[in-house]
């Protein structure tokens, strides 16, 4: 008996150290330690696993709740609450069951009634305790404490993960925040944390890159970020009050600021430190939202960087506050081309840098009234996007954050502002205001087709748009210069217009050979204007800056400023025009042919006929010694003529180079050319075989057919109606049958 009562006693011992499920069966309000509210009935304990299963309604911690495990499933929408401080302790490191688990559709909240007092969430009863959030787990209380820990040192880190449907919520009058680390607090992509108080913090963790942090409840105080690298940042507090800073070096994925009532800044207040927002992909800004880079009691040299990647959609304000000398830059620095968009402003001292080798593209115009850094990367504008800055007599608006390729005119004259690089300038029409104050020197940074080229006015007074033009000033404008000029650049030229046309100032052009077809002589160099004819517009003297073969400028007379301008010569020196060839290809022959037409090519040494198969690299196909002609010549091509691209190098007896259109050769795999197409009297057809063809009506009903013989055939075809015809040639070797669609037109 004595071994059968040992046996019983023991059985009974291990009975109560293993898991128990257990459900909750009570009714909303009724308290935890209650054991009638569980199956099987009894207060769950440290190593029992707890159900939530399809309940709705409260619960009341009316002791200290230390279980094995909790699962809220099914729909339940549970409160856990207390009237004050109360500690929910889960210790599970379980896949299944997790420590605590919220699924899809249903909602836990922690609940501290009491003015004061804390409630925990613990998932740190030990290391690598599990949490899986794929539903809604709030924290809320009436001016007390409700939270969650999943961190609280080094060996107690959780394994917390919010999943892509999970949302964490933080409610108005809760004094609690999260207290998570990195290593312990995972928020996937999807899944959202929401801050709807005033204060508070996003916790530290590992966010997905499309992972949502939203402020919601800011007044006096927004949240702060006690990690450094976030997902998608939602700053939407209609009820702040007071302007707000970051604070801290931060990077988002994107960045939406719906609505603040006032100032969000990367940096706010006095202290001595620098911070960056990085934001990996968009900044958008709504309409009637201010945010920028410093606040107002910011002292330089200190204050905040934004560094944008993606697209800046802008309805609103970008600004910068702080004080003069304090940062202030927003970079534009993606590794794909960056939209601007939105009927918004920047506004302040704030300085924009483009550093981005895919440039930038203005859909909507932007005006700047401080800085623009050119330091990588084109900015794209047209005339309804334009780009406008804002000079004065001490203010430049232009800098350039790299070396300028025109290193002549950096240092003379002394003072010239500097004006954009090489790989980085404006492509498309560039508008600077001077508010009809005499500015020394207005530089503008143009250029096009990987050609930078700038263009100044000295002594200017109005406003002026300037857009460099990369294409033939004499096809496009006219041909006719009237004396002294000799003749004018066909590369080349510039558009400037100044507002109502009465803008004053010196022109100044600048070249760089050999984009610019090369300058031999300063002497006879001219800048040439169009008013109708082309006339000379160079100053007295003249005066001019650099050196032949390399680069520089010329100088025009003080004057009205609303035409075009292209650099010219007085004589047969510089031969800026490289001579005007027009490449074309020939199809209607077996084997296509290429063609280039000059106009005249008494200084031309030879040509170069290149390929490239991606209209980048080119090769040398075949060399071509100029005729000397003095009127138009054409030449042609037929050898080794293949799918690819093609372009003339055309040698001038000077030295200098220059470069026709380059053209698409498109081969199809056929033995036959068809020609015209539509046709009114006569097809043509050419072949390398014996054949027979035939045309179909749109019937199918055959209307003609003839034999066809080695090289060129022509076909009668004015005894049929309009329409079109399927053309059948049967090869007459093969059988091969080939098909083409014909239209006659009568």
């Amino acid at each position: 008996m004595k071994h059968i009562m040992a046996c019983i006693t023991l059985c009974a011992i291990q009975l109560t150290s293993f898991a128990v499920d257990k459900t909750w069966i009570g009714i909303s309000g009724s308290n935890w330690s209650t054991g009638a509210n569980w199956s099987p009935s009894g207060t769950p304990g440290t190593l029992d696993n707890v159900d939530i299963n399809g309940f709705t309604g409260t619960i009341n911690m009316d002791i200290i709740p230390s279980v094995r495990s909790l699962l809220v499933h099914n729909g339940s929408v549970v409160t856990l609450t207390n009237n004050g401080s109360r500690n929910f302790s889960v210790s599970s490191t379980l896949a299944t069951p997790k420590g605590v688990q919220v699924d899809d559709g249903c909602t836990l909240t922690f609940h501290n009634s009491a003015a004061s007092g804390t409630v925990k969430l613990l998932v740190t009863n030990g290391t690598g305790v599990t949490g899986l959030i794929n539903g809604n787990l709030y924290f809320t209380a009436n001016g007390g404490s409700s939270l969650l820990e999943t961190f609280s040192g080094a060996v107690a880190n959780a394994n917390f993960v919010v999943g892509s449907t999970g949302y964490i919520k933080y409610f108005a009058n809760n004094a609690g925040n999260s207290n998570t680390s990195a290593t312990s607090f995972t928020m996937q992509n999807g899944a959202v944390y929401e801050i709807a108080k005033n204060g508070g913090s996003f916790p530290n963790g590992s966010y997905a890159p499309n992972s949502y942090c939203l402020a919601t409840g800011a007044v006096a105080a927004g949240p702060s970020f006690l990690g450094t690298v976030y997902g998608n940042l939602h700053w939407n507090n209609p009820s702040q009050t007071t302007s707000y800073g970051f604070n801290s070096n931060l990077t988002f994925n994107t960045v939406r600021i719906i609505r603040n009532n006032d100032f969000l800044n990367v940096k706010s207040g006095g202290g001595t430190a620098n911070y960056t927002l990085t934001i990996n992909d968009s900044l958008v800004i709504e309409s009637g939202q201010t945010f920028g880079t410093t606040s107002s009691t910011v002292v330089a040299p200190y204050g905040g960087v934004v560094i944008l990647k993606g697209h800046f959609l802008n309805n609103g304000t970008f600004t910068k506050s702080g004080a003069v000398g304090s940062r202030d830059t927003l970079e534009l620095s993606g590794a794909l081309n960056q939209n601007y968009s939105g009927s918004g402003v920047i506004i302040g001292q704030q300085t924009i840098k483009v550093n981005n080798p895919n440039g930038v593209t203005l859909n909507s115009p932007l005006n700047l009234p401080h800085a623009l850094v050119l330091n990588n990367g084109l900015i794209k504008t047209d005339a309804i996007n334009l780009l406008t800055l804002n000079q004065t007599p001490t203010f430049t608006p232009v800098i350039s954050a790299a070396s300028a390729i025109y290193s002549s005119l950096n240092n003379n004259p002394t003072g010239r502002p500097a004006f954009g690089v090489n790989q980085s300038y404006i492509v498309g029409p560039l508008r600077i205001v001077t508010s009809n104050l005499a500015v020394p020197y207005l530089a503008f940074p143009v250029g096009s087709n990987s050609i930078h080229r700038p263009f100044f006015i000295r002594n200017a007074i109005g406003t002026f748009t300037v857009d460099y033009k990369a294409i033939n000033p004499i096809t496009t404008i006219g041909s006719v210069v009237n004396a002294p000029l000799h003749h004018i650049s066909s590369i080349e030229y510039w558009n400037v217009a100044s507002l109502t046309g009465i803008g004053t100032g010196i022109p100044e052009a600048t070249y760089y050979d050999p984009n610019s077809g090369g300058v031999t002589s300063m002497t006879d160099l001219r800048l040439a204007k169009y008013p109708n004819p082309w006339e000379d517009a160079t100053s007295t003297g003249p005066i001019t800056i650099g050196t032949p073969g390399t680069n520089g400028s010329i100088l025009g007379v003080q004057s009205t400023i609303n035409e075009h301008f292209t650099l010219a010569s007085s004589t047969v020196q510089n031969p800026l025009p490289i001579k005007y060839v027009k490449l074309s290809i020939a199809n209607n022959t077996l084997t296509p042919t290429l063609l280039w037409q000059v106009f005249g090519d008494v200084d031309v040494a030879y040509y170069t006929l290149e390929k490239s198969t991606n209209k980048v690299n080119f090769t040398t196909l075949h060399t071509q010694t100029a005729q000397h002609n003095l009127s138009s010549v054409t030449y042609n091509y037929t050898n080794q003529v293949a799918t690819g691209y093609y372009r003339i190098k055309v040698a001038m007896a000077s030295g200098e180079v220059g470069y026709s259109n380059t053209v698409l050769c498109n081969i199809k795999d056929s033995p036959y050319v068809l020609y015209p197409n539509p046709v009114n009297t006569q097809l043509t057809i050419l072949t390398n075989n014996t054949a027979i063809a035939q045309l179909y009506n749109s019937t199918g009903a055959l209307v003609l057919q003839q034999k066809l013989i080695v090289g060129k055939n022509s076909i009668n075809v004015q005894a049929l109606t309009t329409g079109a015809y399927n053309v059948i040639i049967i090869d007459g070797v093969t059988t091969k049958k080939t098909t083409s669609i014909v239209n006659v037109l009568h």
